[in-house]
């Protein structure tokens, strides 16, 4: 597997993701001249099925701002699948050509004889493997995506508590309508991080930087830790 056009095709798909928020400001800002125009109805329109509370920015409280908030909030969502998938595919790349890392497993039979060949089942079971590692919490995969890739904790680095904290907001905003609970709480202290002040978290542009860089050094440093260690 090429270790680094994996990576490429994930971080590409979270740098176009990171043009949505931009697209909504250049929006915002013919719609703030012209209130007449399509974009302006446009806004309008979509602020009438945003909550009130949703995508506030700390000063303003334009309709049309709440439109770029639920944007970018949108934008988080799936940054951070983007990057879940990343972590599968490079624990599915490496198991498929070291299938031993998978430990003592039992299969069904019927796996095995579902795989017209061996390297299809070594697939089969990669792909099995990974995707139950990523119904686990962050603190557990990560010791399962260690084992995978033979690496230390210095290959997540400060980055891993970022994404963390990300998660746990992404999770808030899918479930608990952006309101802090204790399950983020619990999450953020896991890792070290502060806990944020308000109790209705938001996304904005700083945050969503932020969560970028962070995420694409950390899958970028698995990519090249894997194409040394794999290839």
């Amino acid at each position: 597997m090429d270790y680094l056009l994996l990576f490429k095709s994930h971080a590409d798909r979270i740098a176009a993701l990171s043009r949505l928020g931009q697209i909504g400001l250049e929006g915002l800002r013919v719609s703030v001249v012209d209130a007449n125009s399509k974009f302006a109805r446009l806004y309008r329109e979509m602020s009438l099925h945003i909550p009130e509370s949703h995508g506030r920015h700390r000063e303003i409280v334009d309709d049309g701002y709440r439109v770029v908030g639920f944007m970018d909030s949108l934008t988080l969502l799936s940054t951070i699948s983007e990057v879940e998938a990343y972590f599968h595919d490079i624990v599915v790349g490496v198991l498929s050509n070291y299938p031993n890392k998978i430990g003592k497993q039992s299969w069904d039979a019927r796996d095995v004889l579902l795989s017209e060949s061996m390297d299809e089942f070594k697939t089969r079971m990669a792909v099995r493997y990974a995707s139950e590692m990523m119904f686990k919490r962050p603190s557990d995969y990560k010791k399962d995506i260690s084992l995978v890739l033979s690496a230390d904790d210095d290959l997540f680095g400060r980055e891993w508590n970022t994404f963390v904290e990300a998660k746990a907001r992404r999770d808030l905003g899918v479930h608990s309508g952006w309101r802090i609970n204790d399950v983020y709480r619990a999450k953020v202290r896991d890792v070290g991080l502060e806990l944020p002040c308000e109790q209705v978290l938001s996304v904005d542009h700083d945050y969503m930087n932020n969560v970028r860089r962070s995420c694409i050094e950390l899958m970028a440093r698995m990519a090249h830790h894997c194409s040394e260690k794999f290839s």
